[in-house]
């Protein structure tokens, strides 16, 4: 099914690319400052206790984000804290299109499980309360409740695809979003995964533009 830009969770809108830069820029920095923290009481050798508020806190902004902070060499933070630094200094209007494909897979992965993660709260708390009329929601059921769902624009990006949501492959989420994100760039899953986070024997240099 061939999406507009402006629809795809790899592309928000001309009136929120900015500030989903900005919010990924910050992501980088406090992700920076988490490990520089964990890498500083390893060489002190004593245990390391991070802030399960704060570790908590960014994984709700930005699900997924504690496999990337596990995964990614520091040298990578630094050169995409540097990247989306130069991207919010340009003066003229940012096309989205002409984003490099891992920020453009991070817009994607992170929205997309934001959205997924809200239906899949709502379904949860309807199904304890005994809410649906089937055994499982219905698309109709799921568009009803759409506005009341704390990421509803992230969420109705789901509609078409609720079916797979509530089957997704290996039954992970996060597969059925790189998936996605991987359809909207031309990107394989797997390939997409390796992008966004390489274990630090497979890093490769990321250009700016």
């Amino acid at each position: 099914m061939t999406r507009e830009v402006s629809d795809a969770l790899s592309a928000p809108g001309p009136a929120e690319l900015r500030g989903e830069l900005e919010r990924l820029h910050e992501k980088y920095l406090t992700m920076m400052r988490l490990r520089l923290a964990s890498d500083a009481d390893v060489a002190r050798g004593v245990p390391h206790e991070p802030s399960r508020d704060e570790l908590r806190a960014l994984s709700r902004a930005f699900p997924g984000v504690l496999a990337e902070l596990d995964r990614v060499a520091f040298k990578l933070l630094e050169e995409r804290r540097d990247s989306l630094a130069a991207l919010l200094e340009k003066t003229d209007p940012i096309d989205v299109v002409t984003l490099p494909t891992w920020v453009r897979g991070l817009f994607g992965y992170h929205r997309g499980l934001r959205g997924a993660l809200a239906i899949k709260l709502w379904i949860a708390m309807e199904t304890r309360r005994s809410a649906f009329a089937q055994a499982v929601p219905t698309e109709d059921e799921l568009a009803a409740a759409i506005p009341t769902l704390a990421e509803a624009e992230l969420a109705r990006a789901w509609i078409g695809w609720f079916p797979r949501l509530l089957s997704p492959p290996n039954r992970r989420v996060v597969d059925l979003v790189l998936a996605r994100v991987g359809d909207e760039l031309g990107i394989a899953p797997e390939a997409l995964r390796a992008l966004l986070m390489p274990r630090p024997r497979d890093m490769v240099p990321h250009p700016v533009m």
